[in-house]
């Protein structure tokens, strides 16, 4: 066999395919098989030096199925210490010969063989996620698909956990976990975890839990989480773990002690229990509470999030900064929830009772994200009531000398048409309507006084979704105040998405109303902003199909 590797490119490979495997012929003599295994060893590196078969071809004759096969290798433990050191010298280099070709799933196979030394496919593992990291970053994805990093993963998975004692650093275990939770792979994770349970760790550090705990939620594998902090001994659990927890398990309303239902046996209820029983814990700390109360502003529970601001007033002991946090939430929940006559009932007692808070833009964005996403449920909201809420909100701030007064607004409104050749149909409103704009004006003016510029877009969509009785030339002039079309370009990334938002919205007034002409003008102006988002650092392509029908967007646009 040795004679006929040296013959040529060709003949190896027809020997290799066309006669009968050496490996399989049953040879008792235990010489016999320790040449049997050198002469295998030795053909592999030859094709490998001298690229004579394909890898992937190499891959199905070595671990058909992708997995060890023990009737094809020769490895009882104690084999000669030579014959050992080469098989594994052998398998290294078709480790890295596979890695390096970017065969992520092929250099995975080899994990699964027993002949390697208890030590390397603790490196050979980290050398895999490495390689898997930079296909993922640069999105360098193989033409063929058996080579996907989420096959590779799968059976790197499967080796570990098949192994009796896997020796692994903690850091590794952390990035498997995180690349098997960001795949998808729910057994897997499962699998894993149990493994992380029985495996013996380089240096186990509580901190790289608590990193997996807070991936795992941050990934949609909330319930992995949960069984991974929950059968952890409770000398490796960390305090960071439990808010994490509490953001996906919160559904559970407190009584007004702040005490649970004995009987309730619930992932929630058990949650609450294990994170108030660590000491110094007993009452909750402000991260449990804040991580609870995110929950129900994500869940829009209202009624859970009214409770526990009770409780957490009741309790005290809490500084202002984490009660101001605390009241933020509260009204983030009831907004989201549709609440917005409680909410800004509630901010208008909050600053009644207390000063306004430094950030007080924070409360009149999320007020007006209320109004934007739940349009039926605050479509009883008049632009008066909003002016009122946010001179409360804004009375110890210095945006509220910037307040004008309803008539002063109405004479600015009237000025505005003749300077800036605003649309007469400002000044032609219904007497109805005119206090309406008066009050928009009015709040537009603080706003752009202020330069808040997110609150200044949030207002044009309310703009656009409740004074939709204003005209085409009114409406694209009353986003010209807010938000001048020809500084698109010199928008940060942060308000694009919101810009997109306005200008969808506007699109579909205007093809409710079937003004073709202004609909695409809407659509190409927020394809704008969008191929920024996209394309940013880069000169995004522009489509034939996305070029304007019309010619540039107005900046005084008269149909």
């Amino acid at each position: 066999m040795v004679a006929l590797l040296n013959e040529g490119y060709e003949l190896p490979i027809a020997v290799i395919e066309a006669c009968p495997q050496p490996w399989k012929h049953s040879m008792h003599d235990r010489q016999n098989e320790a040449l049997r295994d050198h002469i295998q060893c030795a053909f592999l590196i030859y094709v490998l030096e001298n690229k004579a078969m394909p890898l992937g071809r190499i891959n199905e004759i070595w671990y058909p199925n992708g997995v060890f096969d023990e009737t094809l290798h020769w490895c009882p433990t104690d084999r000669p210490r030579y014959l050992s050191l080469y098989q594994r010298y052998a398998i290294q280099t078709l480790f890295y010969k596979q890695l390096n070709a970017g065969n992520v799933y092929s250099a995975a196979c080899t994990l699964t063989d027993k002949r390697l030394r208890p030590s390397q496919p603790k490196r050979m593992l980290q050398e895999l996620l490495r390689v898997i990291t930079r296909i993922t970053d640069r999105n360098d994805l193989s033409k063929d698909p058996q080579e996907s990093p989420r096959n590779a993963l799968r059976v790197a998975c499967a080796a570990f956990t098949a192994m009796r004692a896997p020796t692994i650093t903690s850091m590794t275990a952390a990035r498997m976990l995180q690349f098997l939770a960001a795949s998808r792979l729910d057994q897997a994770v499962k699998d894993w975890i149990g493994l992380m349970q029985r495996c013996r760790f380089d240096q186990l550090d509580n901190m790289h839990l608590g990193h997996i705990t807070r991936y795992l939620c941050r990934n949609s594998a909330s319930a992995e989480a949960y069984t991974f902090v929950m059968n952890l001994p409770l000398k490796w659990r960390h305090r960071s773990m439990y808010p994490a927890l509490l953001s996906h398990f919160s559904d559970i309303m407190l009584n007004k002690d702040g005490s649970l239902d004995p009987q309730d046996q619930s992932r929630s209820a058990t949650v609450w229990r294990a994170a108030t029983s660590l000491p110094n814990q007993e009452k909750g700390t402000i991260a449990l509470w804040l991580a609870r109360l995110g929950s129900h502003a994500t869940y829009k529970r209202a009624s859970h999030a009214l409770r526990d601001e009770y409780i957490i007033r009741q309790l005290g002991g809490f500084d202002p900064r984490a009660l101001r946090q605390i009241s933020f939430l509260t009204v983030c929940t009831l907004v989201r929830a549709g609440r917005w006559s409680l909410a800004s009932r509630y901010v208008h007692r909050y600053v009644r009772k207390r000063k306004a808070p430094p950030n007080a833009f924070r409360w009149l964005n999320v007020l007006l994200i209320g109004i934007v996403t739940h349009p039926k449920a605050t479509s009883h909201v008049t632009a008066r009531e909003m002016v009122n809420v946010i001179t409360n909100l804004l009375q110890d701030s210095q945006a509220s000398n910037k307040l004008l007064p309803t008539k002063n607004a109405l004479q600015l409104l009237a000025d505005q048409a003749h300077d800036t050749h605003l649309s007469p149909d400002y000044t032609k409103l219904p007497l109805v309507h005119q206090p309406s704009a008066a009050s928009v004006i009015q709040l537009a003016h603080v706003l752009k006084a202020e330069g808040n510029l997110r609150s200044q877009l949030l207002l044009g969509r309310w703009i656009i979704q409740s004074m939709d009785n204003l005209s085409t030339p009114a409406l694209w002039e009353m986003i010209q105040n807010l938000l001048p079309l020809e500084e698109l370009h010199e928008l940060a990334p942060p308000y694009l998405e919101h810009t997109i938002a306005l200008f969808q919205d506007l699109g579909a007034v205007f093809k409710r109303r079937d003004d073709r002409r202004s609909a695409h003008q809407a659509q190409y102006l927020g394809r704008q902003c969008l191929r920024r988002i996209i394309g940013e650092g880069n000169k995004a392509f522009v489509r034939p199909h996305d070029r304007p029908q019309y010619g540039k967007p107005p900046q005084n646009y008269s149909p």
